[in-house]
């Protein structure tokens, strides 16, 4: 009979020491994940109920005068958004729509105001005659009918997004002061490298050529459509052969500037495309901003 070589009582030890803590691990992995399953259950959207929408006028008092009072006021319901997990209302967002009447929300112009959380607001009459006039684009001292909606979501998810109920409300713009003061002139020139004339040189008009003048196409907008320079500059002025009224931008030859953005009597010059063409150059100045569109 061969002789059975014994371990060591120590190495005995040691392997079923290791033995037991393989085994240990072994259940607290299984446990871990299986806890991680449970966690990892994820809440499902089931839907919720299209807020209802209420105003406290359909005819809003618009003047210069109660400019600072409360045109109208607004009030919505909560959409009650449902999930597996429970109802909630945590991270809901309310987008308030205002377009006009017939334009059915498509309106690239439409003014969107966002609120988280809350079911209502008050627009002051300053406020929505901002947005009837600058953002809507809408002529003052005409009536219009304004549409308005709101749209609940989950933190804009396009899959959670209920739309409630329109409601309607005449109101009537009033001017306000120009943003920035037109040519007393009546009339509106550019010049510059970026032009076909190239700077004018003072006291002598004629270097600024007729057909760089600007078509006046209402009380504070100028329209000019002309071939382009690449890479030039130029100023709009009132007056042929004077700087005396001169308008530019807040930062000499900004990048971002060149298709557009504010302007501003006596600013700097404006960068004109990189690109040679033909252009159409747009200045509001009763909003204070202009346009330039490749054509």
């Amino acid at each position: 009979m061969k002789n059975e070589k014994k371990l060591p009582e120590f190495l005995k030890n040691y392997q079923m020491k290791n033995i037991f803590n393989l085994i240990c691990l072994a259940l607290f992995t299984m446990g871990f994940l299986s806890s991680c399953e449970k966690d990892e259950v994820k809440a499902e959207f089931l839907g919720g109920t299209a807020p209802v929408l209420t105003s406290s006028t359909d005819a809003i008092d618009m003047s210069f005068a109660n400019a600072d009072n409360i045109g109208i006021k607004l009030d919505w319901t909560n959409p009650d958004f449902k999930f597996t997990t429970g109802r909630s209302s945590h991270n809901v967002v309310y987008n308030l729509e205002i377009d006009t009447l017939g334009a059915n929300f498509t309106n690239p112009f439409k003014q969107t105001i966002v609120f988280p959380g809350d079911l209502g607001t008050k627009i002051k009459v300053s406020d929505l005659n901002n947005y009837m006039l600058n953002q809507l684009q809408l002529r003052p001292g005409q009536s219009h009918t304004l549409e308005m909606r709101v749209v609940a979501s989950v933190n804009n998810a396009t899959l959670t997004k209920l739309a409630s109920n329109s409601v309607q409300a005449t109101a009537t713009p009033y001017k306000i002061p120009p943003k920035v003061n037109p040519p007393s002139t009546g009339q509106l020139f550019i010049t510059g490298s970026a032009t076909p004339g190239n700077w004018q040189t003072a006291g002598m008009p004629e270097t600024v050529p007729l057909n760089q003048e600007f078509t006046k196409v209402s009380e504070f907008v100028f329209e000019l459509t002309m071939d382009v320079v690449a890479g030039g500059s130029y100023k709009l002025i009132a007056t042929r052969g004077d700087w005396g009224i001169q308008y530019g931008i807040a930062i000499k030859n900004d990048p971002n500037a060149v298709n557009g953005g504010d302007f501003k009597e006596n600013g700097e010059d404006v960068l004109g495309p990189a690109t040679a063409g033909t252009y159409k150059f747009v200045y509001d100045f009763q909003r204070g901003k202009y346009t330039v569109t490749k054509i």
